[in-house]
């Protein structure tokens, strides 16, 4: 889908075909695997801000430095806020993942029903492949 960004597109690309593959993905389940592209994207954003500002930041005053412009720190540390965003994604992921049997637990649980053609039509299928 258009309104999928890189890294969720990438995920779309990897996981459609192989739900498709077992017989997992319907046409109708598109925006739930949409979410759960959008949420993987999100995860991996924050986890590289994260990865590049550390899981605790110095908290800020409102006070500016007038030679750097920037707000002074107060001296105390926080949790960086993308922790919780990242933490928030991966319980997305693991939803909508759930869903679709993506994880061993939820993929016992499933009863699939084998098909005889694919249930996303070629067209459809084709246009996910090339995102």
């Amino acid at each position: 889908p258009d309104h999928l960004d890189e890294d969720a597109r990438r995920e779309w690309k990897r996981v459609s075909k192989q739900l498709d593959d077992v017989g997992i993905l319907c046409k109708i389940d598109m925006a739930f695997l949409a979410g759960y592209c959008q949420a993987y994207s999100r995860w991996r954003h924050c986890a590289r801000m994260v990865q590049q500002l550390g899981e605790v930041v110095p908290e800020l005053s409102d006070e500016i430095d007038p030679i750097t412009g920037k707000r002074k720190p107060t001296g105390k540390l926080l949790t960086n806020p993308y922790v919780y965003a990242m933490n928030r994604a991966l319980t997305d992921i693991r939803a909508f993942g759930a869903e679709f049997g993506m994880s061993p637990c939820s993929r016992a649980r499933l009863t699939i029903t084998p098909q005889s053609k694919s249930s996303i039509p070629s067209r459809q299928r084709e246009e996910s492949e090339a995102v």
